[in-house]
């Protein structure tokens, strides 16, 4: 088997990559994030891996850089890949462009390796991976169910952990993923029927009536955890749009069940739930508030707005990357090169993505991409113009409010985060829409 060392953060995306290796390529991928790893790894000499794979610079080093003189000093003959964002060493270094589809970079990856994918249509792997999330949503085990465990003679040694119709509760599969385990693996050709049956006991669930607001909240968490890894691994598909759909359905009958920001906030916070939840939860709220208030305001507007603030941040994987506000933040957090872009360029990405989005909301896409103040959704706005749409400049608003509730609560009242605002967006047309918040409880 083919073995791949992948240099790298930790991310969606570079899990994706890995992911494919290991079930198109049959590739064996071991992460380093740290080049110091990389060179005590490449002790072992060139048999030890038969390809590099830099992903992202690590703590601001052109990290392919440093590899490439190390396999130069010591006469190794391993292909390099980088798929830093600079030209730095392209000349002698394989660069490949990260913003390519996965399915692109792993077939050049293929070439390079000398190696044919596994086609669906020819030769099948025997298992596929399932998020291990998905399982938090059943009761029952509806297909067999195992581990992958790796032994030195025989990396792709499957054990089966569950039966079908087994039942089990949530902290059984906790124990897993507490261990590490990411993955459970199911047969090949039972992956489209769990990944359906999974969608629709979901679906079933954010549609019942549950009586515990905590259940509905942590619920929703988790599906909007998985409708990005969803979106961002397999882009749109009928699960993806099933999922959101029911979800925003759900998030926008909270708006209307909490009369008082207060209580739904006080639920927010009483609860394990994510910076990112909570302030897609709160902006639904304010900007639907806002909407209502206005005389052009319509309920078409208020579902756009909660489509728009679904899929807005819904490429930043991590709380701390949704909480930075502005191009300072960016630079003091002193990332490096892969997740710095990643973040300036999440509204752009984010915009994209959801164009394949059936019967997308007119102009939901063009608010997404400038949801930052931005017109071509690179980074964030200092100053904010008055060419803005309306809708925009109303998400702009509800988020910056969600962000000093969410940062201040407890500290703050309704008429300082008002007095903050008009400060943030002096312009008139920005003023117009802030004073409908003048009313506001919480």
């Amino acid at each position: 088997m083919k073995k791949v060392l992948f240099v790298g953060k930790n991310s969606q995306f570079n899990n994706a990559i890995a992911l494919n290796l290991d079930v198109i390529l049959k590739i064996e991928v071991v992460f380093k994030s740290k080049i110091e790893d990389v060179l005590e790894y490449l002790k072992g000499g060139s048999e030890v891996v038969d390809l590099i794979i830099v992903a992202s610079m690590v703590n601001e080093k052109h990290t392919a850089v440093e590899i490439y003189k190390h396999l130069q000093t010591y006469q190794m003959e391993i292909p390099l890949v980088s798929m830093e964002k600079d030209s730095v060493g392209e000349k002698v270094i394989r660069k490949l462009d990260p913003d390519r589809p996965v399915e692109e970079i792993v077939s050049e990856m293929a070439q390079i390796l000398q190696i044919a994918p596994v086609l669906e249509n020819e030769s099948t792997p025997e298992f596929f991976p399932i998020p291990i999330k998905y399982y938090y949503f059943i009761d029952e085990i509806f297909v067999h169910t195992y581990i992958r465990i790796k032994k030195e003679n025989n990396p792709d040694h499957y054990v089966m952990r569950f039966r079908k119709g087994d039942m089990y509760i949530k902290g059984d599969i906790k124990k897993y993923y507490e261990k590490g385990v990411s993955f459970f693996y199911v047969k090949f050709n039972d992956r489209l029927y769990f990944v359906n049956e999974v969608t629709d006991r979901i679906i079933s669930k954010l549609q019942s009536e549950l009586s515990d607001d905590a259940e509905k909240i942590a619920l929703l968490e988790d599906c909007n955890d998985i409708v990005s890894g969803l979106l961002l691994t397999r882009g749109i598909s009928d699960e993806t749009v099933k999922l959101a759909k029911a979800s925003m359905k759900k998030m926008e009958e909270i708006v209307y069940t909490y009369p008082k920001l207060g209580d739904l906030l006080k639920l927010l916070l009483n609860n394990p739930t994510s910076f990112r939840f909570r302030r897609t939860q709160l902006t639904t709220y304010v900007a639907f508030h806002i909407v209502s208030n206005m005389e052009w305001g319509s309920t078409e507007q208020q579902e756009k707005l909660s489509f728009v603030a679904y899929f807005h941040d819904i490429t930043l994987q991590c709380d701390k990357y949704a909480m930075i506000k502005n191009n300072e933040e960016v630079i003091a957090a002193n990332l490096n090169q892969f997740d710095e872009q990643t973040i300036v360029y999440h509204a752009k990405k984010a915009a994209e993505l959801v164009r394949d989005y059936p019967r997308l909301p007119i102009g939901a896409d063009t608010i997404i991409l400038r949801h930052h103040g931005t017109m071509g959704g690179r980074g964030f706005a200092k100053t904010f113009s008055n060419n803005l749409e309306p809708l925009t400049v109303v998400f702009l608003i509800a988020e910056a409010y969600a962000n000093y509730l969410l940062e201040y609560y407890g500290n703050i009242t309704n008429a300082e985060i008002m007095d903050e605002l008009n400060i943030d967006f002096p312009k008139s047309q920005y003023r117009k829409i802030i004073k409908t918040l003048v009313n506001f409880e919480f």
